[in-house]
């Protein structure tokens, strides 16, 4: 007779049906919050202002460019084509709706619980350990970063393939059918196209046939893993040829000793974070170097790393899931533990694999200290309200983290009360109160105080000279930005800016030879040509501005620059409109809308210039847009009553896109104020 309590029993006969309907529960649950929130961050680059994801003609570009990936300096970093692929979709379905890509990060997560599951499952035959693993995975808040950033994506999606990917070689290995082993290779290749971190999965492969795979020679098993490597091997080389190069960085202390020191600490915070998940950081910038091995925070790292490999192998033979369960850990890192060089030291998104390892020791250790009590009457509920406690635990901190992922201001405000010496988080925080409208003395404090940590810092000197351009203090604000590109002479946008600001205050040939630094720097640059052409319009000549705008129309198409042929055409427009040829005008703008249906903030402006939607149709569509599109749209706005020969509601919007606080001086705000001063003079 089984003298296991009936709550044990009817666990362990729980149907798979109510299992899954547990987890996806709960994963639903502990996410519900993060549906409403925003695009945020790197959100921007990799989906907002990406015109590669909003033509479905460049899909094949998304295995070929290295600029596919996103745009800005995300592009070129890394070779994810699925990854683009995936946002593609969801912009087909979603357009700007963070919603929609909120629910596919969380689809994706939930599927990778499911599939960790049936893993488990597989290799311990126990339901309770399976199920516990999979709601400490998909409730665990460290996964937050990949699940609820829209930006984490390439974690969830890559996890998704590789947890197929295994779970149909496991699945080959148990029924000997070839097919599901070249779906598993297919499904290892997809994860690959989707994150570098899948590079693993050969030697998790390994791992798990040396723990639970059936007695066989090495050569048999090495023909199978001939294909995974030689598939890791083809990404590699494939990757190469796209972004030509492996490494993102150099070491970040300099040498790859030093930074294996660090990166032993890293480890070890990593740990320290999935036991001990509170006070969570978007960016940890300032994660401490180290430079000798005798270091104490060294030393203690190495004892613990070494200590935990050692119980690894000793428990190998009569607790073989608990060293599967630290091995995984440990192998599943290796990809970002900076042997090959990348961008971040530490990122919690880095441990949505890894924690993989985690979760299941857990479940494993609360299942035996279950199976040692179980004859102590009424012990045996511990371990299990133990675990409950766990996944009651993880959830709330999931919800409460969810809140800081909002949008930018939550995000950043939170992560310098965390962080408060990181220089970035702190321009961050200071970029989104801009781009919010909400507080430019707050902007300037942050930025002020991102300089003070580190001179250095060009971008903030931008949000500087943004706050003294507003407060009427253009020479100061020139002064900061000289001084930003005095620290980094290839800072292209701060050439752009300074010559606004030139343009604004009427030096025109001073603004002129800013437009073409940032050309000669960076020749494909367009948004310098436009400030070059705009400049003739300025400056009162319509024929020079319609030529040179012309002429970027005349330049081999980018296609993934759409949304800057768009502003080309509405910029285009304007020159006609202001040189009396309203037909070419109207010609113009139809352009935009006949050809850029895509690039929504142009379209929807363009629609109303040529009288497809109303005034109160556009103001509705553009209440959630980033100021530098407002200011856009509300110039437009106002050439259109110009156009109408209402000219005190054209001075209304004219006022508005001047007055709008943008993260930089555009040149629309000084098109603004000289339409402004001509009507005055009417």
């Amino acid at each position: 007779m089984n003298s296991s309590p009936p709550i044990f029993i009817s666990l362990i006969f729980m149907k798979i049906s109510i299992i899954l309907f547990i987890i996806i529960s709960l994963g639903v649950l502990a996410y519900s919050n993060s549906l409403g929130n925003s695009f945020v961050w790197d959100d921007s680059g990799f989906i907002i202002k990406n015109d590669f994801i909003k033509d479905p003609k460049l899909i094949s570009s998304y295995f070929t460019s290295k600029e596919a990936l996103a745009k800005g300096s995300l592009a070129g970093e890394n070779y994810r084509p699925f990854l683009t692929l995936s946002y593609a979709i969801d912009y087909f379905f979603w357009r700007l709706n963070p919603l929609g890509y909120h629910i596919s990060n969380l689809f994706f997560h939930i599927l990778c619980a499911i599939l960790l599951f049936f893993i488990v499952l597989i290799l311990t035959k126990d339901r309770i350990v399976s199920l516990f693993t999979a709601l400490f995975f998909v409730t665990h808040p460290i996964q937050t970063e990949a699940v609820t950033w829209i930006s984490g994506r390439a974690d969830v999606l890559f996890l998704f393939f590789y947890l197929s990917s295994l779970l149909l070689y496991i699945n080959f290995v148990t029924r000997g059918r070839p097919g599901l082993y070249f779906l598993s290779l297919i499904a290892f290749a997809c994860s690959l196209f989707s994150k570098e971190m899948a590079a693993s999965l050969p030697f998790i492969i390994i791992l798990y046939d040396i723990f639970y795979g059936k007695k066989e020679k090495i050569s048999a098993r090495a023909v199978r893993y001939f294909s995974f490597f030689l598939i890791l091997e083809s990404y590699i080389i494939l990757r190469l040829h796209i972004i030509g190069k492996l490494a993102q960085t150099g070491y970040w202390t300099g040498d790859v000793y030093t930074t294996f020191l660090s990166m032993a600490r890293g480890v070890v915070f990593y740990i320290k974070l999935l036991l001990y998940p509170v006070n969570l950081c978007a960016d940890y910038l300032k994660f401490p170097l180290s430079d000798s091995i005798k270091e104490p925070g060294v030393i203690f790292s190495i004892a613990v790393i070494g200590m935990l490999l050692g119980v690894a192998l000793k428990l190998s033979r009569k607790h073989k899931h608990i060293s599967f369960s630290i091995l995984w850990f440990f192998i599943t890192l290796g990809p970002v533990i900076n042997i090959i060089p990348i961008n971040i030291l530490i990122a919690e998104r880095f441990l949505y694999l890894p924690s993989i390892g985690y979760c299941l020791l857990i479940a494993v250790l609360i299942a035996g200290a279950a199976d040692k009590m179980k004859k102590i009457k009424g012990l045996i509920y511990l371990p299990l309200a133990f675990a409950v406690f766990l996944v009651g635990a993880y959830s709330y901190l999931t919800m409460m983290r969810n809140e800081d992922w909002a949008d930018d201001v939550t995000l950043w405000e939170q992560t310098v009360q965390v962080c408060p010496n990181n220089e970035r988080a702190h321009h961050n925080l200071a970029a989104s109160y801009i781009i919010k409208g909400t507080d430019i003395e707050e902007a300037h404090k942050q930025a002020l105080k991102a300089l003070e940590i580190e001179p250095g810092y060009s971008r903030s000197r931008l949000v500087v000279a943004t706050y003294l351009i507003n407060k009427n203090k253009p020479p100061d604000a020139i002064a900061e930005i000289k001084r930003a590109i005095k620290d980094d002479p290839y800072f292209v946008e701060a050439y752009a800016f300074l010559g606004n600001i030139y343009t604004f205050l009427g030096e025109y040939e001073k603004a002129y030879n800013e437009y073409k630094k940032a050309l000669i720097l960076k020749p494909d640059f367009l948004e310098a040509s436009i400030n070059v052409a705009t400049l003739y319009l300025i400056k009162g000549d319509m024929g020079s501005g319609i030529e040179e705008f012309n002429k970027i129309l005349k330049r081999p198409r980018v296609r993934h620059h759409k949304s800057i042929y768009a502003a080309v055409y509405l910029r285009l427009g304007d020159a006609y409109f202001t040189a009396g040829d309203e037909k070419s005008a109207m010609r113009a703008w139809r352009k935009v809308h006949e050809d850029f249906a895509t690039e929504i903030w142009f379209h929807e402006i363009s629609k109303f210039l040529i009288g497809e939607i109303t005034l109160e149709g556009l103001l509705r569509e553009s209440d959630s847009w980033q100021p530098e599109f407002k200011a856009i749209c509300y110039y437009y706005v106002g050439l259109k009553k110009e156009m109408q020969r209402d000219f005190e509601g054209a001075k209304i919007y004219y006022e508005q896109s001047k007055n709008l606080i943008t993260k930089t001086f555009q040149q629309v705000r000084v098109l603004a104020e000289r339409r402004l001063l001509a009507l005055e003079e009417k």
